[in-house]
């Protein structure tokens, strides 16, 4: 499990718009640590999570697009950090 505990929301500023972090923070931590193999790229996390329940809504799926850098990721710590789940 990840080291975050998972909130109610927060927000991201991003290139000019803001994009609003998804109420299922959690259930998105647990993935992100569980079921994408990393190293990992934005595209590979991307890919990862494009079928899951927790991405069910486009709105999520957005959320990820546009907040996560494209850049690879050591570990799903590092993803949640550069998503800014707190």
């Amino acid at each position: 499990m990840s080291r975050r505990g998972g909130g109610a929301g927060g927000a991201r500023q991003q290139s000019g718009s803001v994009a609003v972090m998804p109420r299922r923070v959690e259930q998105i931590a647990v993935h992100l640590s569980e079921h994408v193999d990393y190293p990992a790229s934005k595209r590979e996390i991307i890919t990862a999570c494009s079928n899951l329940a927790c991405f069910s809504y486009g709105d999520d799926r957005e959320w990820l697009e546009e907040c996560l850098e494209n850049r690879s990721f050591r570990d799903s710590d590092e993803v949640e950090d550069a998503l800014q789940m707190i």
